[in-house]
């Protein structure tokens, strides 16, 4: 065997253990994650601290959320204050060539342009949580405008030589 092949054949060997090793992770995590989640489950717990010898943890059970807002939906009804607050929007041109020879002729009303332009609106969710936060909006406020997906829960173990703050 040449130098090569030996040193390609090793590097395959390494890349194989590393698979089952991979593998053998995942699987033993997923266990671990079931057993804390079955327990913080049943004792109503999302954070969990304890001591080890002289090192901190903290286990956390972490549940990601996605929130999606309608933006039509929501302007029909906040006040256009609080709207033109928490929306962004993107204005695109869909027929150039219609719009510059409508605007050839002059005098045009500029509500006579809304049929050249596609106008994208999207919510900010800072802007949404700031004004949450002042009490001017809430979900509540905001009910059917919005869909929330939850993501698979997970756990996370913060380690550290001080004692954790809670988050």
């Amino acid at each position: 065997m040449t130098k090569l092949q030996a040193i390609s054949y090793n590097l395959n060997e390494l890349n194989k253990k590393n698979k089952v090793m991979q593998d053998a992770y995942k699987t033993n995590k997923k266990i671990y994650e079931d057993k804390i989640k079955n327990i913080f489950g049943k004792k109503d717990l999302k954070t969990y601290d304890f001591k080890e010898s002289n090192t901190y943890y903290k286990a956390t059970l972490v549940e990601p959320k996605k929130i999606e807002f309608n933006a039509d939906m929501i302007e029909q009804i906040v006040d256009k204050e609080i709207f033109d607050e928490i929306c962004e929007k993107k204005y695109e041109i869909i027929d150039y060539v219609g719009m510059v020879e409508y605007l050839k002729t002059l005098g045009a009303k500029p509500k006579d342009f809304k049929k050249f332009i596609h106008c994208e609106k999207t919510i900010n969710k800072n802007k949404v949580d700031q004004l949450g936060d002042l009490g001017d909006l809430s979900l509540d406020d905001l009910e059917g405008c919005y869909t929330l997906t939850k993501s698979s829960a997970y756990v996370k173990i913060t380690e550290s030589e001080e004692e954790i703050p809670d988050e």
